[in-house]
C-alpha cells in the first residue's frame, strides 16, 4: 500500500503538479487499524473512499445515512489515526438514480466499474457533456444567489 501510494503521488505531482488530499481504496478486501494512520499521517490524505464493503453493512448505512464516518484507526496513535471515510452508495458504477442516502450536500459521482470501458470514447464524450452542463448550471445558480 505504501509503495503504490508513493508511486501514485509522485506520478500525479510530476504530471499535473498537484498533491493529492483524498484517496480511493478501489478494491481492498479488509483494512487494518494502522491504515487510517498511514493514509492520514504518512500519505497526507484528508479523506479516503471505499467501494468494497459488505452488502448488508452498505444497506444499513444507506438506511441510517452513515456512509460517511470518521475512521478511528489505531488507538496507539490517537487522533492522528483518524480520517474522514465514506463508502460509495452503489459500488463505483454510475448510479441509475441517486436517492438521498448521505448526510452531506456533496456527492461523489463515480463513473465506471469492472469491464465498463469497452467503448471508452463514448463514455468519455458523455462524461464531458455531463461535466459541461453541471458546471453551466452551477455557474447560473451561483450568479442568482
Amino acid at each position: 500500500m505504501i509503495d503504490q501510494t508513493i508511486l501514485g503521488h509522485h506520478a500525479i505531482k510530476i504530471q499535473f503538479n498537484k498533491t493529492l488530499r483524498a484517496g480511493w481504496r478501489i478494491d481492498p478486501f479488509g483494512h487494518s487499524a494502522m491504515q487510517a494512520y498511514l493514509l492520514r499521517e504518512e500519505a497526507g490524505f484528508e479523506s479516503v473512499h471505499f467501494a468494497r464493503v459488505n452488502y448488508q453493512d452498505r444497506a444499513k448505512r444507506k438506511g441510517d445515512k452513515s456512509l460517511e464516518v470518521v475512521w478511528r484507526g489505531s488507538k496507539t496513535f490517537g487522533s492522528s489515526s483518524q480520517i474522514f471515510a465514506n463508502a460509495f452508495p452503489v459500488h463505483y458504477s454510475p448510479p441509475s438514480a441517486r436517492a438521498n442516502v448521505t448526510r452531506i450536500n456533496h456527492v461523489m459521482w463515480t463513473m465506471g466499474d469492472d469491464f465498463q470501458y469497452q467503448y471508452a470514447e463514448t463514455w468519455f464524450k458523455q462524461m464531458d457533456k455531463l461535466i459541461h452542463y453541471v458546471n453551466l448550471v452551477s455557474c447560473i445558480c451561483s450568479k442568482n444567489l
